[in-house]
Protein backbone atom coordinates (compact mmCIF):
# COMPACT_ATOMS: atom_id res chain seq x y z
CA UNK A 1 0.00 0.00 0.00
CA UNK A 2 2.94 2.29 0.82
CA UNK A 3 4.88 1.73 -2.67
CA UNK A 4 1.25 2.82 -4.36
CA UNK A 5 1.00 5.68 -2.09
CA UNK A 6 4.63 6.56 -3.25
CA UNK A 7 4.23 5.91 -6.81
CA UNK A 8 0.94 8.48 -7.01
CA UNK A 9 2.74 10.65 -5.14
CA UNK A 10 5.34 10.51 -7.98
CA UNK A 11 3.04 10.44 -10.52
CA UNK A 12 1.78 14.00 -9.40
CA UNK A 13 4.45 15.66 -8.90
CA UNK A 14 5.60 14.80 -12.64
CA UNK A 15 2.10 15.79 -13.89
CA UNK A 16 3.01 18.89 -11.70
CA UNK A 17 5.80 19.84 -13.35
CA UNK A 18 4.83 19.04 -16.80
CA UNK A 19 1.52 21.54 -16.55
CA UNK A 20 3.98 24.23 -15.02
CA UNK A 21 6.84 23.44 -17.51
CA UNK A 22 4.21 24.25 -19.92
CA UNK A 23 2.71 27.27 -18.50
CA UNK A 24 6.20 28.87 -18.67
CA UNK A 25 6.95 28.01 -22.56
CA UNK A 26 6.56 31.93 -23.22
CA UNK A 27 8.43 33.10 -20.15
CA UNK A 28 10.81 34.99 -21.82
CA UNK A 29 8.01 38.17 -22.38
CA UNK A 30 7.40 40.56 -20.30
CA UNK A 31 3.83 41.63 -21.15
CA UNK A 32 0.72 39.97 -21.87
CA UNK A 33 -2.68 41.56 -22.73
CA UNK A 34 -5.90 39.64 -21.84
CA UNK A 35 -8.41 39.78 -24.46
CA UNK A 36 -11.70 38.09 -24.12
CA UNK A 37 -13.64 36.31 -27.12
CA UNK A 38 -17.28 36.00 -26.97
CA UNK A 39 -19.15 33.62 -29.31
CA UNK A 40 -22.70 34.41 -29.02
CA UNK A 41 -24.67 33.30 -32.17
CA UNK A 42 -27.83 34.63 -32.80
CA UNK A 43 -29.84 32.15 -34.18
CA UNK A 44 -30.80 30.52 -31.51
CA UNK A 45 -28.32 27.67 -31.29
CA UNK A 46 -24.45 27.94 -30.59
CA UNK A 47 -21.83 26.55 -32.28
CA UNK A 48 -17.97 25.41 -31.27
CA UNK A 49 -15.45 27.53 -33.54
CA UNK A 50 -12.46 25.61 -34.50
CA UNK A 51 -9.36 27.48 -37.12
CA UNK A 52 -11.24 30.50 -36.62
CA UNK A 53 -9.84 34.04 -37.88
CA UNK A 54 -10.91 36.34 -35.01
CA UNK A 55 -10.29 39.99 -35.20
CA UNK A 56 -8.33 42.30 -32.68
CA UNK A 57 -7.35 45.66 -32.64
CA UNK A 58 -4.71 46.99 -30.17
CA UNK A 59 -3.03 50.24 -29.71
CA UNK A 60 0.25 49.79 -30.68
CA UNK A 61 1.44 52.65 -31.17
CA UNK A 62 1.19 53.40 -27.13
CA UNK A 63 2.98 50.05 -26.44
CA UNK A 64 5.99 50.77 -28.44
CA UNK A 65 6.22 54.46 -27.76
CA UNK A 66 6.46 53.17 -24.03
CA UNK A 67 9.33 50.64 -24.77
CA UNK A 68 7.41 47.45 -24.49
CA UNK A 69 6.86 46.35 -27.72
CA UNK A 70 9.01 46.35 -30.52
CA UNK A 71 8.62 48.90 -33.29
CA UNK A 72 8.16 46.12 -36.50
CA UNK A 73 6.07 43.91 -33.67
CA UNK A 74 8.10 40.47 -34.08
CA UNK A 75 7.79 40.09 -30.25
CA UNK A 76 4.28 39.73 -30.55
CA UNK A 77 2.60 36.22 -29.56
CA UNK A 78 -0.95 34.92 -29.49
CA UNK A 79 -1.46 32.18 -27.08
CA UNK A 80 -4.02 30.38 -25.82
CA UNK A 81 -5.08 30.66 -21.65
CA UNK A 82 -2.58 28.06 -20.55
CA UNK A 83 -0.07 29.81 -22.19
CA UNK A 84 1.00 26.36 -23.32
CA UNK A 85 0.63 26.85 -27.47
CA UNK A 86 0.71 29.89 -29.94
CA UNK A 87 -1.86 30.32 -32.22
CA UNK A 88 -1.09 31.81 -36.03
CA UNK A 89 -1.90 35.43 -36.48
CA UNK A 90 -1.07 38.83 -39.14
CA UNK A 91 -2.02 42.33 -38.97
CA UNK A 92 -2.30 44.98 -41.49
CA UNK A 93 1.32 46.28 -42.25
CA UNK A 94 -0.20 49.93 -42.64
CA UNK A 95 -2.25 49.87 -39.51
CA UNK A 96 0.89 49.04 -36.80
CA UNK A 97 2.38 51.93 -34.85
CA UNK A 98 -0.64 52.81 -34.61
CA UNK A 99 -3.89 53.43 -31.79
CA UNK A 100 -5.88 50.75 -34.23
CA UNK A 101 -3.17 47.94 -35.28
CA UNK A 102 -5.86 45.42 -36.86
CA UNK A 103 -5.17 41.76 -36.24
CA UNK A 104 -6.31 38.72 -37.56
CA UNK A 105 -5.51 35.58 -35.13
CA UNK A 106 -6.33 31.98 -36.15
CA UNK A 107 -7.94 30.30 -32.82
CA UNK A 108 -8.25 26.46 -33.06
CA UNK A 109 -10.75 26.37 -30.98
CA UNK A 110 -13.28 29.26 -29.38
CA UNK A 111 -16.26 27.14 -27.37
CA UNK A 112 -20.36 28.09 -28.08
CA UNK A 113 -22.16 30.44 -26.05
CA UNK A 114 -19.37 31.49 -23.55
CA UNK A 115 -16.11 33.75 -23.05
CA UNK A 116 -12.79 32.50 -23.66
CA UNK A 117 -9.46 33.82 -23.12
CA UNK A 118 -6.60 34.40 -25.11
CA UNK A 119 -3.41 36.48 -24.36
CA UNK A 120 -1.26 38.80 -26.33
CA UNK A 121 2.40 38.30 -25.31
CA UNK A 122 5.01 40.94 -26.02
CA UNK A 123 8.10 42.65 -24.63
CA UNK A 124 11.10 40.40 -25.75
CA UNK A 125 13.71 42.31 -27.61
CA UNK A 126 15.29 38.72 -28.42
CA UNK A 127 11.78 37.68 -30.36
CA UNK A 128 11.79 36.98 -34.41
CA UNK A 129 8.76 37.55 -36.42
CA UNK A 130 6.03 34.88 -36.74
CA UNK A 131 3.16 37.00 -38.36
CA UNK A 132 1.79 34.79 -41.38
CA UNK A 133 -1.29 35.27 -43.46
CA UNK A 134 -0.74 32.12 -45.21
CA UNK A 135 -0.69 30.06 -41.68
CA UNK A 136 -3.98 32.54 -40.65
CA UNK A 137 -6.16 32.64 -43.45
CA UNK A 138 -7.67 29.96 -45.72
CA UNK A 139 -6.07 32.09 -48.58
CA UNK A 140 -3.55 34.59 -48.37
CA UNK A 141 -1.53 36.59 -50.42
CA UNK A 142 0.65 40.17 -49.87
CA UNK A 143 2.89 40.13 -53.39
CA UNK A 144 5.91 40.67 -51.77
CA UNK A 145 7.46 38.36 -54.32
CA UNK A 146 9.09 39.60 -57.64
CA UNK A 147 6.80 38.15 -59.54
CA UNK A 148 2.82 36.91 -59.00
CA UNK A 149 2.86 33.60 -57.39
CA UNK A 150 1.35 31.11 -60.07
CA UNK A 151 0.53 28.48 -57.36
CA UNK A 152 -2.69 30.61 -56.26
CA UNK A 153 -2.84 32.41 -59.58
CA UNK A 154 -3.89 31.89 -62.86
CA UNK A 155 -2.03 35.24 -64.20
CA UNK A 156 -3.82 37.26 -67.69
CA UNK A 157 -1.66 39.47 -69.72
CA UNK A 158 0.61 42.04 -68.10
CA UNK A 159 0.46 41.85 -64.53
CA UNK A 160 3.20 43.46 -62.54
CA UNK A 161 4.43 43.02 -58.56
CA UNK A 162 6.52 46.06 -56.88
CA UNK A 163 6.87 46.80 -53.54
CA UNK A 164 4.75 44.31 -52.32
CA UNK A 165 1.53 45.34 -54.41
CA UNK A 166 0.14 43.55 -57.91
CA UNK A 167 -0.55 46.30 -60.38
CA UNK A 168 -3.02 45.53 -63.29
CA UNK A 169 -2.70 47.09 -67.13
CA UNK A 170 -5.95 47.38 -69.17
CA UNK A 171 -7.23 43.60 -69.88
CA UNK A 172 -5.05 42.03 -67.57
CA UNK A 173 -5.74 40.39 -63.97
CA UNK A 174 -5.92 37.50 -61.56
CA UNK A 175 -8.00 34.95 -61.02
CA UNK A 176 -7.23 32.77 -58.02
CA UNK A 177 -6.53 28.67 -58.42
CA UNK A 178 -8.25 27.48 -55.29
CA UNK A 179 -12.37 27.25 -55.48
CA UNK A 180 -14.03 28.30 -52.17
CA UNK A 181 -17.29 26.37 -52.78
CA UNK A 182 -20.51 27.64 -50.87
CA UNK A 183 -18.74 28.30 -47.58
CA UNK A 184 -20.25 31.58 -46.17
CA UNK A 185 -16.99 33.50 -46.17
CA UNK A 186 -15.38 37.01 -46.32
CA UNK A 187 -13.06 38.13 -48.72
CA UNK A 188 -10.74 41.21 -48.26
CA UNK A 189 -8.44 43.16 -50.32
CA UNK A 190 -6.16 46.37 -49.86
CA UNK A 191 -7.38 47.85 -53.09
CA UNK A 192 -6.43 51.49 -54.83
CA UNK A 193 -8.51 52.26 -57.75
CA UNK A 194 -6.76 55.41 -59.10
CA UNK A 195 -8.24 56.21 -62.56
CA UNK A 196 -10.94 58.08 -62.35
CA UNK A 197 -12.29 58.23 -65.70
CA UNK A 198 -11.29 54.34 -66.29
CA UNK A 199 -13.87 52.15 -68.01
CA UNK A 200 -14.01 49.27 -65.44
CA UNK A 201 -12.23 47.32 -62.80
CA UNK A 202 -13.68 44.61 -60.56
CA UNK A 203 -12.78 43.17 -57.50
CA UNK A 204 -15.01 39.73 -55.76
CA UNK A 205 -15.79 36.62 -56.01
CA UNK A 206 -16.36 34.75 -59.84
CA UNK A 207 -16.81 31.45 -61.54
CA UNK A 208 -13.75 29.07 -61.04
CA UNK A 209 -13.72 28.24 -64.58
CA UNK A 210 -11.34 29.12 -67.58
CA UNK A 211 -12.28 31.96 -68.70
CA UNK A 212 -12.14 35.63 -67.40
CA UNK A 213 -15.35 37.06 -66.10
CA UNK A 214 -16.10 40.01 -68.50
CA UNK A 215 -13.65 38.43 -70.73
CA UNK A 216 -15.35 35.75 -71.54
CA UNK A 217 -18.67 35.89 -69.43
CA UNK A 218 -18.27 33.39 -66.65
CA UNK A 219 -18.11 35.40 -63.75
CA UNK A 220 -21.75 34.99 -61.59
CA UNK A 221 -21.11 37.77 -59.07
CA UNK A 222 -18.80 40.52 -58.72
CA UNK A 223 -18.64 44.04 -58.03
CA UNK A 224 -16.94 46.56 -59.86
CA UNK A 225 -15.74 50.97 -60.28
CA UNK A 226 -16.26 53.13 -63.28
CA UNK A 227 -14.82 55.97 -62.76
CA UNK A 228 -14.47 55.36 -59.29
CA UNK A 229 -17.87 54.51 -58.40
CA UNK A 230 -19.21 51.97 -56.92
CA UNK A 231 -21.42 49.60 -59.11
CA UNK A 232 -22.68 46.59 -57.12
CA UNK A 233 -23.18 43.37 -57.85
CA UNK A 234 -23.04 42.35 -61.61
CA UNK A 235 -24.37 39.29 -63.36
CA UNK A 236 -22.17 38.89 -66.50
CA UNK A 237 -24.16 36.31 -68.11
CA UNK A 238 -27.25 38.98 -68.41
CA UNK A 239 -25.37 42.06 -68.44
CA UNK A 240 -27.77 43.13 -65.26
CA UNK A 241 -26.03 45.21 -62.50
CA UNK A 242 -27.09 46.78 -59.27
CA UNK A 243 -25.84 49.79 -58.26
CA UNK A 244 -24.65 51.96 -55.37
CA UNK A 245 -22.87 55.06 -56.21
CA UNK A 246 -20.18 56.57 -53.65
CA UNK A 247 -16.79 57.90 -55.11
CA UNK A 248 -13.51 56.68 -53.69
CA UNK A 249 -10.10 57.93 -54.08
CA UNK A 250 -7.27 56.68 -52.08
CA UNK A 251 -6.41 53.26 -50.89
CA UNK A 252 -9.50 51.45 -48.80
CA UNK A 253 -10.10 47.59 -47.29
CA UNK A 254 -12.76 46.54 -49.66
CA UNK A 255 -14.67 42.98 -48.36
CA UNK A 256 -17.22 40.61 -50.19
CA UNK A 257 -18.81 38.70 -47.22
CA UNK A 258 -20.92 36.23 -48.92
CA UNK A 259 -24.52 35.47 -46.92
CA UNK A 260 -26.12 32.90 -48.33
CA UNK A 261 -26.41 30.33 -51.79
CA UNK A 262 -28.64 33.00 -53.39
CA UNK A 263 -25.12 35.64 -53.55
CA UNK A 264 -26.69 38.18 -51.15
CA UNK A 265 -23.59 39.85 -49.85
CA UNK A 266 -22.84 42.85 -47.77
CA UNK A 267 -19.95 44.97 -49.26
CA UNK A 268 -17.53 46.76 -46.87
CA UNK A 269 -15.49 49.47 -47.14
CA UNK A 270 -12.77 49.33 -43.94
CA UNK A 271 -14.84 47.02 -42.10
CA UNK A 272 -17.81 49.09 -42.12
CA UNK A 273 -20.88 48.41 -43.34
CA UNK A 274 -21.16 49.93 -46.82
CA UNK A 275 -24.20 47.80 -48.95
CA UNK A 276 -26.06 44.70 -48.95
CA UNK A 277 -26.96 43.11 -52.44
CA UNK A 278 -28.76 40.36 -53.75
CA UNK A 279 -27.66 39.00 -57.12
CA UNK A 280 -30.19 37.00 -59.19
CA UNK A 281 -27.70 34.16 -60.27
CA UNK A 282 -27.33 31.59 -57.81
CA UNK A 283 -23.78 30.75 -55.63
CA UNK A 284 -20.93 29.00 -57.86
CA UNK A 285 -19.82 26.32 -55.79
CA UNK A 286 -16.87 27.18 -57.71
CA UNK A 287 -16.34 30.53 -56.31
CA UNK A 288 -12.69 32.19 -56.95
CA UNK A 289 -11.26 35.26 -56.54
CA UNK A 290 -10.73 38.18 -59.61
CA UNK A 291 -8.93 41.09 -59.87
CA UNK A 292 -8.94 42.66 -63.39
CA UNK A 293 -9.19 45.46 -65.53
CA UNK A 294 -11.56 45.46 -68.64
CA UNK A 295 -9.59 45.50 -71.78
CA UNK A 296 -10.57 48.92 -72.90
CA UNK A 297 -9.04 50.87 -70.12
CA UNK A 298 -7.08 53.61 -70.44
CA UNK A 299 -4.58 55.32 -68.52
CA UNK A 300 -1.55 54.37 -66.55
CA UNK A 301 -0.92 51.17 -64.20
CA UNK A 302 -2.37 52.33 -61.08
CA UNK A 303 -5.20 49.82 -60.51
CA UNK A 304 -3.60 47.55 -57.40
CA UNK A 305 -3.39 45.53 -54.51
CA UNK A 306 -1.77 45.15 -51.21
CA UNK A 307 -2.68 42.21 -50.10
CA UNK A 308 -5.81 39.96 -50.46
CA UNK A 309 -7.15 37.16 -47.86
CA UNK A 310 -9.98 34.88 -47.43
CA UNK A 311 -11.18 33.87 -43.94
CA UNK A 312 -14.37 32.09 -42.58
CA UNK A 313 -17.57 33.92 -41.08
CA UNK A 314 -19.82 33.07 -38.33
CA UNK A 315 -23.17 35.50 -37.22
CA UNK A 316 -22.95 37.32 -35.58
CA UNK A 317 -18.89 37.68 -35.09
CA UNK A 318 -17.24 36.56 -32.53
CA UNK A 319 -16.95 40.02 -30.08
CA UNK A 320 -13.46 40.59 -28.45
CA UNK A 321 -12.40 43.09 -25.65
CA UNK A 322 -9.11 43.69 -25.03
CA UNK A 323 -8.95 43.73 -21.57
CA UNK A 324 -5.60 44.89 -18.64
CA UNK A 325 -1.74 44.88 -19.39
CA UNK A 326 -0.02 42.18 -16.90
CA UNK A 327 3.26 41.58 -16.21
CA UNK A 328 3.61 37.72 -18.50
CA UNK A 329 4.31 36.08 -14.83
CA UNK A 330 1.62 37.08 -13.44
CA UNK A 331 -1.10 36.76 -15.89
CA UNK A 332 -4.19 34.98 -14.69
CA UNK A 333 -4.38 31.43 -16.62
CA UNK A 334 -7.75 30.10 -15.92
Amino acid sequence: MRKKVVNLLLLLSIVGFINVSAQNNFKAWNYALTIQLLNKNNSGYDTLLQNYQVSVKINTKALIAAGKMKSDGSDLRFVDSLKNKSYHYWFEPHTLNTDSTQFWVKVIRIKASAYSKIFLLYGNSNATAVANGDSTFLFFDDFNSSSTDTAKWFVNSAVTNTAGSVYLTAGSGIKSKYSFGTLETVLTGRVYFGIANDYMTIFGWGDYGSGWGFLSGDAALVWAEYGRQFRGIWNWLSGSISTANAGFSVFNNWSVEVKDTNCTCSFLKDYGSYQTLTSNVPLSSSRSIFFARHPSCTGNTDEKMDWVYVRKISRPDVKTLVLNEVSNCSATLN
